[in-house]
């Protein structure tokens, strides 16, 4: 299993811990990418209730996950009652 404090200590080292406790309580947008895909604006127009969009990741291929529009890591979606969730298996490392 990965190491739970990885992103935290990589974020020490860079900050120091007083920097850090500053900003602990800043929120912020955390977003899992399940895919993309670029379509013709044409075939956007012609979506309705139903239609599928095929994206560019296959099932159970890992999905990236964004700290403020920075690629931060790596997971699973995983099920969490009734909602998803994503599972980290990838720190990635941030400039």
């Amino acid at each position: 299993m990965a190491d739970t404090n990885n992103f935290k200590n990589k974020i020490l080292s860079q900050l120091g811990q007083e920097n850090l406790d500053r900003l602990a309580g800043i929120e912020v947008s955390l977003m899992a990418e399940l895919g993309t895909v670029r379509v013709p604006l044409k075939s956007v127009l012609e979506y309705v209730n139903g239609t599928i969009v095929n994206l560019n990741k296959k099932n159970n291929e890992t999905i990236n996950i964004y700290l403020d529009n920075v690629l931060i890591a790596r997971g699973e979606i995983v099920a969490v009652n009734k909602n998803f969730g994503v599972k980290i298996t990838e720190i990635v490392d941030c400039q």
